[in-house]
This record gives C-alpha cells, structure tokens and sequence, in this order.
C-alpha cells in the first residue's frame, strides 16, 4: 500500500510513486462541553493513551487526540480493544525524501519479517501483497494537525476518504504532508524506541492505558517485558576498547552517531569534537541537513580503507562514478588539518587532496592500522559498535543516514 497523491508526488522529490497515499489524519480532542453561567467549570478531560510494544525495540506510550480527529481515534481505539494490530509488522520503514514507519496491515501477521528487512518498500507489496490489507471500514479525512516528529499519521489509497487500519510513525517532520494526512496523536514516551525500528519488525500489542485487564495476564506480560528488556540488554555489545593511548585526553565530550548503510546494518560511532573540534562540527552540521541521506561508497580498498561523502553518487550508479568525477565533491567548506589521533583500525578520517586543510565531506574508515596516515590526514572518530559490517562494504552501497545521536556528550 502506498501513501502519496498525486498532487504530493512534485513536493517530493526522489520519492516514487507508491500504490497507496499516506493519511495524517489529526487527533480527536476531549470534550467541548460549555459550563453554565454558574455551575463550575468540568474538569478538562484529559487525551487518552495507548502503549505499543515493539519486539526487540521497547514500548512507546502514544497520546492521542480525539479533539482534532474524533472519527480516527474511535476508529483506531476500537481496533485496539479488539487486538487487531497483534502481531502485526511494519512493512513499509522510509528513510529518504518522507521519514515514516508504517504497519497496520492484519495480513502481514503471517509474514516472516526476517524476508522483508533487506528489500525495499516499494518490493514488499510486490511480493508478500503487503501494503493494502485493512479491517474494512474506513474514515474520513480529519487532517488539521502538522507533521511533527513522533506524530501519528493514518495512511490511506487515493481517496482522501479511505483511511483504515494501516497507520504512520513520522521519524522526523513530514510537514509536505500536512493537509493531505490525518495526524492523530503523537509520541509522548520511548521516541528512542521509534528511532530503532526496521522494516520487519513485529508489534506485540497495543493496550488502551488503564484498560481494565486480567490481573494474571497483566502480571504475565510485565515478566514477558522484563525478561525481554533483560535479554536485549544482553546481547548488546559493550563500546569497543581503543587502542589508541591519545584518546584518553581527547574522550571528554565524545558525541555519538549512527552510520545506516542499506543492505549492512547500522555502525555505532564515537566522535570526538576535542581532538578536532572544526572537524567534528563540520560533519555533524552535515549529517544534521540529511546531507549523508542516500551517498554511496566510491572506494572501497580492501585491507586499507573504504570512503564516502561525495554528494555526486547520490543519483547515479557505480557504472557513473568515473564519469562524473565522482570522489572530488564535497559540501564546498573546508576545515583545517587536526591531526591529533592515529589511524588506527576501525578509526574514521577526514580525505583530503593534497592540500592539508582542504578537508570537506568526504571520510573513511580504517580497514587496518595505516599509522603511515598519521600526522597528515585526520581521523576524528572510530566504530564502536558493529565494526564487522565495515569490511563488508563495496563500491556502491548506498548511505541511508548518519544520525547524530540527540543526547550529544558521553563523559
């Protein structure tokens, strides 16, 4: 199922066209009951709340807002009183152009979202008929609210009027949509775990907050949870250990990122703005314009290094890259040399031309120790976590994003 009219599909330039248009429908507000002249005013009625648990990525507490969408919150409470988004996947996660993770189909229950992790969402409908399945009753368009971050869309077809079951989570703003979608309520708690969603992945179960409940069953899955956040704590791998004996003096004020490469996984790294704070700056200003989202690798060295940056790759293939140079672009600002840490491996670096200060966009990472490198090239970060993925790289793989991770220094 696919979420962009027509009318959308010029606002947003590299999306393609998708079978199904995205709905933001808005939220459904508490009562607008007037006093009486005398009596006192009712107490304001407070947004209900519903809890969704996503496995392997934790639970996020959801206000909704029945005051600007009345008919789509009812619509939507009702299908969660009834369980039907259990166990259903996010078949559709958009990292480029639109920011959304979408689920809702019932029909994706039976799917093995392992099969759908790896493909892009214009393939999933294609082969697992995943995208337009719903409960069958529909809603009209309520779209009066922007598309925030952590806000909740409602996706729907062609017709304004054909919201259903499938919803949105809006990753970053969305605001291209607003007035064609119904947003309907927002993220309130656990926008960390919204951050880690993947295409696959499975909801376990969405409550009405303060739902009457069977004490057993309620106790049941509170030690499910438990036990769930215990094993996810477990098997996360701890920071890798630096080799490199400068760093201590640098570590203070670490920032970390995560690097998204399609088809890879995700690399965890550590930035260190006191050992080349013009460097460090540079680069998170870059990655906080989206201007990472969708770059390819042009060189891949294996047993050296391999590098990406050049905003030129972004539209074409591997084929190209000769042709058009690819490899000296940048953002067109320079940072001076700071050449304070060694390239050791796993270590990322600032590439250059010949001149010492002409440092821009472009990075690699060390595929082994090149101290040779030291003193003339400046490496600025290192991989902390999910160091196996980089000797995995080829020429080609695309970028999907470099996060900048909210929270900033790590003491």
């Amino acid at each position: 199922m696919s979420f962009f009219t027509p009318s959308l599909r010029s606002k947003l330039s590299g999306v393609k066209p998708l079978r199904m248009a995205l709905l933001a429908c808005a939220l459904i507000g508490g009562a607008s009951a007037i006093a009486a002249a005398k009596p006192p005013a009712a107490a304001k009625q407070a947004n209900p709340q519903v809890t969704m648990v996503i496995e392997k990525r934790g639970t996020v507490v959801i206000e909704l807002y029945p005051k600007d969408a009345p008919k789509t919150v009812a619509h939507f409470l009702d299908l969660v009183n009834k369980k039907f988004y259990d166990g259903v996947l996010f078949h559709r996660v958009v990292k480029s152009g639109i920011y959304v993770a979408q689920a809702g189909d019932p029909k994706s229950k039976t799917v093995d979202g392992a099969l759908l992790a790896d493909i892009p969402s214009e393939e999933v409908g294609q082969k697992y008929g995943l995208g337009a399945g719903g409960s069958g009753k529909t809603v009209p368009l309520e779209a009066r609210r922007p598309h925030d971050r952590g806000t909740l869309g409602l996706a729907r077809s062609q017709d304004p009027n054909s919201g259903d079951s499938q919803f949105y989570f809006n990753l970053e703003a969305n605001h291209q949509l607003d007035g064609e979608y119904c947003v309907f309520g927002k993220v309130v708690k656990g926008m960390e775990a919204l951050g880690k969603i993947r295409q696959g992945d499975r909801i376990k179960s969405v409550r009405v907050v303060g739902a009457a409940k069977d004490k057993k069953a309620e106790a049941s899955e509170d030690d499910a949870e438990q036990t769930e956040r215990a094993v996810a704590q477990a098997r996360t791998p701890p920071d890798a250990p630096s080799r490199d004996p400068a760093l201590e003096k640098y570590r203070e004020g670490a920032i970390r990122a995560t690097l998204e490469i399609a088809n890879r996984g995700a690399m965890t790294l550590e930035l260190y703005p006191k050992a080349a704070p013009k460097t460090v700056e540079h680069i998170v200003a870059l990655a906080r314009k989206g201007f990472y989202d969708g770059i390819k690798f042009h060189r891949v060295v294996p047993g050296f290094v391999i590098q990406a940056g050049d905003p030129e790759s972004k539209e074409i293939g591997p084929e190209a890259f000769e042709s058009h140079q690819v490899g000296t672009h940048g953002s067109g600002a320079t940072v001076p040399l700071e050449a304070n840490l060694s390239n050791l491996q796993d270590s990322l670096g600032l590439a250059r031309s010949q001149d010492p200060n002409s440092g821009d966009s472009q990075f690699y990472i060390n595929l082994a120790d090149n101290t040779p490198l030291d003193g003339q090239y400046c490496v600025f970060g290192r991989i902390v976590r999910g160091a196996d993925i980089a000797p995995k790289v080829r020429v080609g793989d695309r970028i999907t994003r470099l996060r900048i991770a909210d929270s900033g220094a790590k003491k």
